[in-house]
């Protein structure tokens, strides 16, 4: 497990990753984190944050992974793959949701099969969130990591369910 924050020339990095830790306590941290560093190098506003958020799932219907993306998702999967040769090892899927009326981050969301356990599917969603803030508003960030959180959990799984039906 890593928990760790690291102040770099041009941003913070905070990291949990392997660790029973909620979102909300997540939240919490990064709230702290900022306005106790922000303060002590008397940083005024962050002009734009990033938020990444990766998951595990297992799909419940298909054999693996690859199944899912390659045939399932990919029309025309495996006749579309056949053109390569060779059985498919590893697959992934790229999206980017850009900034609309009423919503200003913009997600950019992964979806790959995680070679380690074949049934399982890795997502990572990243989002960005180009809207300066001042100091004295740092709790909105909290905000934009359960958005970023909550566009995988809700719309992301819910779109790799309509795909995991028996």
């Amino acid at each position: 497990s890593v928990s760790s924050v690291t102040f770099l020339p041009d941003r913070i990095v905070l990291r949990e990753e392997l660790r029973g830790t909620t979102v909300e306590d997540f939240a919490t941290r990064v709230v702290n984190v900022a306005s106790v560093g922000f303060q002590m190098l008397n940083i005024p506003m962050t002009l734009a944050q990033q938020f990444v958020v990766r998951s595990l799932v297992t799909p419940r219907h298909v054999e693996s992974s690859t199944h899912l993306l390659a045939q399932r998702m990919l029309s025309n999967g495996e006749q579309a793959l056949a053109v390569f040769g060779r059985p498919v090892q590893s697959v992934g899927m790229r999206f980017t949701f850009p900034q609309v009326p009423g919503q200003q981050e913009m997600f950019s969301l992964r979806m790959e099969t995680w070679t380690q356990d074949p049934r399982s599917l890795w997502i990572e969603n990243t989002g960005c969130f180009a809207t300066p803030t001042a100091t004295d508003n740092l709790p909105v960030l909290g905000n934009y990591l359960y958005s970023t959180y909550r566009f995988l959990t809700q719309k992301a799984c819910a779109f790799l369910e309509a795909f995991d039906q028996r």
